[in-house]
């Protein structure tokens, strides 16, 4: 290729860059708070335009909007247009309750009439299950620990060295008096998990992080969902961080990566939480619409079975997110510390 003709090319190439890279900032300018209203302009405007085309053929007819949608549909373009207003529609609706529907699901009710009947109800079966839980989690951890010291006297472990790490299991500092420093020092440094059978270690680790997503038995939600965020919570505030503003504090010291991994599993726990009652009311509109007219009932019943299914994984995925969001803010609050007044 002669002189003029790479430079020719290169050119091209750098409009074209020039060009994309215009297009893209002019594009990340426009955010979906843009894009909606927009796009509800547009759809509306339409409806009005086959509206007023309707009055102008038969001035006598009136307002017919079903008439008017019906003249949009008919075509590709229409019903696309049909389409987007009725999708801004719902996620305005949805968007308008969708702090109202997380904070329900978290077990933020009423105290009063039914709805404070069902939570002290909820609330006491949560504390049931968090007790028993616990009883559960001690008896594993002494299950694998009597395993552990089992193995630790076959394996030729010091008797001094097992009768330390048994005071430091059960919380007690008797050794201290008992033993030397060397062989207290000595014997906090074996590893007992290494010998404890794996499947109670398992059980005993399964066991401690369930009872890590309870907070303080005062301060029990009626639902899990309530009770993994605030577990999370409350563990920040103990390590003497205020709640409000956590984030907006730290946010410009935050690392991009974490702070996208914040907004992602926050963004995550609001779609999952508003995804529950959508599913939730298809689910009952399944039911009732499928099943009338006609004997229709095996085909409403499997259809609402698998709506409400999907509302039942989306309240899981939920949780899923909630825990990914404590971590992310444990994490920020480790990695970015609290900014001070004198600083």
């Amino acid at each position: 290729m002669s002189e003029p003709d790479k430079k020719n090319s290169a050119d091209s190439a750098e409009g074209v860059n020039g060009v994309s890279q215009f297009l893209g900032r002019v594009l990340n300018q426009l955010s979906l708070t843009s894009w909606m209203p927009a796009g509800m302009l547009v759809g509306v405007g339409a409806v009005l335009v086959a509206l007023h085309a309707q009055i102008v053929s038969d001035p006598d007819g009136g307002f017919d909007l079903g008439g008017a949608v019906s003249v949009l549909t008919k075509n590709t373009l229409g019903t696309a247009v049909v389409l987007l207003v009725a999708v801004i529609l719902a996620a305005c609706v949805t968007q308008a309750f969708s702090f109202g529907t997380i904070r329900l699901l978290e077990g933020y009710w009423s105290g009063r009439g039914l709805s404070g009947w069902l939570l002290r109800l909820r609330t006491g079966r949560w504390l049931t299950k968090k007790d028993a839980l616990e009883r559960r989690k001690d008896e594993q951890w002494e299950a694998a620990f009597d395993g552990a010291r089992s193995a630790m006297r076959t394996g030729n472990i010091p008797a001094a060295w097992i009768a330390v790490l048994e005071d430091e299991f059960g919380n007690r500092r008797d050794y201290e008096a008992q033993y030397s420093a060397e062989t207290v020092r000595d014997a906090l440094t074996v590893p007992w998990r290494m010998y404890a059978p794996a499947g109670v270690l398992n059980s005993a680790e399964m066991s401690t992080k369930q009872f890590e997503e309870f907070p303080a038995s005062h301060r029990l939600l009626p639902t899990r969902l309530g009770n993994v965020l605030r577990s999370r919570e409350d563990a920040l505030a103990e390590d003497g961080h205020e709640l409000e503003g956590f984030v907006l504090r730290r946010y410009g010291r935050i690392e991009p990566e974490l702070l996208n991994r914040h907004n992602t599993f926050r963004t995550r726990l609001d779609m999952y939480c508003t995804f529950v009652p959508v599913f939730a009311l298809l689910a009952i509109m399944a039911a009732a619409l499928l099943s009338w007219p006609g004997p229709n009932y095996l085909v409403a019943a499997l259809t609402a079975l698998a709506f409400g299914g999907l509302s039942v994984l989306s309240y899981r995925a939920a949780l899923a997110s909630a825990r990914g969001y404590g971590a992310v803010l444990v994490a920020i609050s480790s990695a970015v510390p609290e900014t001070t007044s004198a600083s």
